[in-house]
């Protein structure tokens, strides 16, 4: 859904509860964002599209791999291929072409989805907060 174009507003409007108003706000500031700093919206796969994008890490520059609850969607197969491309490219993350994966995600079983990060290099994983599935109660650790 590319949120730049009228289809794609109106798209992410129509997910939205009417009785959930502060939804409505942060979709708005988001769009807002948007409107702003206007981004390309690839349609692919993510086991073809997240290994190019990988295959381009630039020095100087961090690379940020983001999701948020889609990890439940993807076959077996993509999420192998994707797993697969984070892999190598965290093998070749180096200071000053640093690599990051943030995801929020619901762990299997858990009421509760967790937002995590990993470093490269160094591979370290952190447990930055959790929320229910919609994000409306999120619990920072202390």
């Amino acid at each position: 859904i590319d949120p730049a174009t009228a289809e794609g507003e109106l798209t992410l409007r129509s997910f939205l509860w009417p009785d959930r108003l502060e939804r409505f706000e942060r979709l708005e500031a988001a769009l807002e964002v948007c409107r702003r700093m206007p981004v390309s919206v690839d349609r692919a796969d993510g086991a073809d599209w997240l290994p190019a994008r990988l295959a381009e890490l630039r020095p100087g520059a961090a690379t940020v791999v983001l999701h948020s609850v889609v990890m439940q969607y993807p076959s077996r197969a993509s999420l192998a291929a994707m797993g697969a491309a984070l892999q190598a490219a965290a093998t070749v993350a180096v200071t000053g072409r640093p690599l990051a994966w943030l995801r929020l995600e619901p762990p299997p079983g858990s009421p509760r989805a967790e937002l995590r990060l990993s470093l490269w290099p160094g591979g370290e994983d952190r447990l930055l907060a959790t929320s229910t599935p919609h994000g409306d109660d999120v619990r920072w650790p202390a």
